[in-house]
């Protein structure tokens, strides 16, 4: 299998920037991602997004702001 370079995804606030998700970590995951896909990011900070893995399934995630 020909895995890609991995994608971050940041995000870019006033405050600063953080990263959100990588795609070769697999501490969250079963399998590793491919690519992001339907992001929305919320007034709080909040961001939900899809992602697509090595087996083209689509996985949901959230991720809330660290205070």
């Amino acid at each position: 299998m020909n895995i890609p370079p991995g994608v971050g995804l940041v995000l870019k606030n006033e405050t600063g920037s953080g990263m959100v998700s990588f795609t070769n970590d697999l501490t969250k995951v079963e399998h590793l991602l491919l690519r992001y896909t339907n992001f929305d990011i919320r007034d709080d900070g909040t961001i939900y997004f899809m992602a697509i893995d090595v087996l083209d399934r689509h996985v949901f995630f959230g991720a809330r702001p660290i205070q």
